[in-house]
């Protein structure tokens, strides 16, 4: 047994730790992992279950568990004794604590319910050496489709900027799919479409803002977002909120790519999926099929018009 304590709230931080942690217990014939997130008391007994029953496909398993909590509560104390006692050596455990500020104190709480079983990951140098390493592997990716300036550039910028223009720079690739991508040419997209980007337009539909997102759609026509992203950005939107109903999608596995690289926080897209029911939904998911059917007959006119209508279809 052995258990991994991950506190910090950069998302990035959270996430290339947890890759790294599975990678190195891949190693150790550990391949398969459970996603946990503790909004309710009750979360715990899936915790408990799952230490406490034989997989039959499985034999190893890690499980992944966010916790919310914004300090070690007598409770959570409680819980963590409880779970030390059932767990085996066939169990690992990830802790990933997103709201929890990091304090001296925890080194010896842990080990009073862990012994020296865990390892506490936090450093705030850590954090930023993480940060940079995923930009690197981000401009390496990507580093035959851009000129020298341009990976120069990235790699000045800070990770929310990088996330900006890994956006910009997406859009760029389907626009120039067999061309390079210079500095100028970038800097004079970025410039011409400053206003708005995918983003926007689902975030003014989560919020409501019918006529707003009418607007931002039309500002995408104007300076020529393919269509093929728009349509596609608004596809992975509706599966993202299918999959958040189905409670397939959580806060702990929730990606702001999954939407087209579009970054819009758990919190927002939760409350708007419970909120719309199943019969809108499937209202657009049919607005969605008459659009791909007059993508085969190429009636462009005719897809504006459906994407203005599914602008205001979910609110």
């Amino acid at each position: 047994m052995f258990i991994y304590i991950l506190i910090n709230n950069n998302d990035i931080f959270l996430q290339e730790n947890i890759k790294n942690i599975l990678k190195i217990e891949k190693n150790n014939n550990f391949f398969y992992y459970i996603y946990v997130s503790i909004n309710k008391i009750s979360d715990w007994s899936i915790i408990f279950q799952e230490c406490s029953m034989k997989n039959f496909f499985f034999k190893k398993i890690i499980l992944i568990i966010t916790i919310l909590e914004k300090k070690i509560t007598i409770q959570l104390k409680k819980y963590f004794k409880k779970l030390f006692q059932i767990l085996t050596k066939n169990i690992k455990i990830i802790f990933k604590f997103s709201q929890l500020k990091y304090s001296k104190n925890y080194k010896n709480i842990f080990k009073k319910y862990f012994l020296n079983n865990f390892l506490i990951i936090y450093d705030k140098k850590e954090n930023l050496r993480n940060q940079e390493n995923w930009i690197n592997i981000k401009i390496k990716k990507i580093s035959q489709f851009i000129d020298t300036k341009l990976s120069n550039f990235l790699l000045t910028q800070n990770t929310l900027n990088i996330l900006e223009i890994f956006i910009t720079l997406n859009n760029l690739f389907i626009i120039y799919p067999k061309k390079k991508i210079t500095f100028e040419k970038f800097k004079k997209y970025q410039k011409k479409n400053n206003k708005f980007e995918l983003y926007h337009w689902i975030y003014s539909i989560i919020l409501g803002k019918k006529q707003h997102s009418i607007f931002i759609l039309k500002n995408l026509k104007k300076y020529n977002i393919p269509l093929k992203n728009i349509i596609q950005c608004f596809k992975n939107f509706i599966i993202t909120i299918l999959k958040i109903k189905n409670k397939e999608i959580t806060l702990l596995n929730y990606s702001q790519f999954f939407i087209f690289n579009t970054h819009i926080n758990f919190k927002k897209i939760y409350d708007f999926s419970i909120k719309n029911n199943i019969q809108k939904i499937y209202s657009s998911i049919k607005l969605l099929k008459i659009i791909d059917y007059y993508i085969t007959i190429n009636k462009i006119s005719n897809i504006w018009i459906y994407l203005q209508i599914l602008s205001i279809t979910l609110y």
